[in-house]
C-alpha cells in the first residue's frame, strides 16, 4: 500500500513536471506550500484572477493526463 501510493506520487508529479512553468509553479506553490491565492498572486505577481484561472487550467490538464495514464498502467501490468 505504501508502494501504491508512493508510485502513484512519481507520477502525478511527472505529469506536474510536464505542465507549462508557470501552471507548474502555482501548483507547487498551493499544494506544497499551501499558499492562497493571494500568496500567490504576490510571489509570482499575478493577480489573485489570473492565479485561479491558471491554477485551474492546470488541474485539468492534470485530470485529463492522469487517467490516460492509468490505461498506460494497467498494460504495462497485463504484460
Amino acid at each position: 500500500e505504501h508502494l501504491a501510493a508512493r508510485d502513484e506520487a512519481t507520477r502525478l508529479n511527472a505529469l506536474v513536471e510536464r505542465l507549462p512553468a508557470r501552471e507548474r509553479e502555482l501548483v507547487r506553490l498551493k499544494f506544497e506550500h499551501g499558499l492562497s491565492y493571494a500568496e500567490m498572486g504576490a510571489v509570482t505577481g499575478l493577480t489573485a484572477t489570473n492565479v485561479g484561472f491558471l491554477l485551474h487550467k492546470a488541474l485539468r490538464a492534470l485530470r485529463e493526463r492522469l487517467p490516460a495514464e492509468e490505461v498506460l498502467l494497467r498494460k504495462e501490468c497485463a504484460s
